[in-house]
């Protein structure tokens, strides 16, 4: 009887709450300050568009950075941040692309473009 109550508490301690929870929790709906979403690791501010009645959060962290020394390794949890609210009104970098495959050469624009690249827009 008691090894069901020992397995149960060793998974509960072995698996802790993931930062990539289901939901997120909003904490903030006034209109001075902004909408303020807790997505467990960080809390982000996101802007309001009344012209299209839409609620609008940009570069939303997904995970850390891949680059340097993390390029082609598994993707991390991003790290917790929950001293300050993040504006999340501005995209994040865009990840870089190959240009299209054609049989004349058209110059990219990269400029916003890098290897941390691990954001969301919502």
């Amino acid at each position: 009887m008691l090894l069901p109550v020992f397995l149960l508490a060793a998974l509960a301690h072995a698996s802790p709450r993931s930062p990539y929870s289901l939901y997120a929790r909003q904490i903030n709906t006034t209109a001075s300050s902004g909408l303020e979403v807790d997505v467990g690791y960080a809390i982000y501010r996101g802007t309001r568009n009344e012209t299209a009645n839409l609620n609008i959060w940009k570069g939303i962290r997904y995970g850390q950075d891949t680059s340097g020394k993390a390029r082609w390794q598994a993707p991390k949890a991003p790290e917790s941040n929950r001293t300050s609210v993040v504006e999340a009104d501005t995209y994040g970098s865009q990840c870089p692309q190959a240009p299209l495959a054609s049989s004349t050469y058209t110059a990219q624009d990269n400029s916003k473009t890098s290897e941390d690249c691990l954001f969301l827009n919502v």
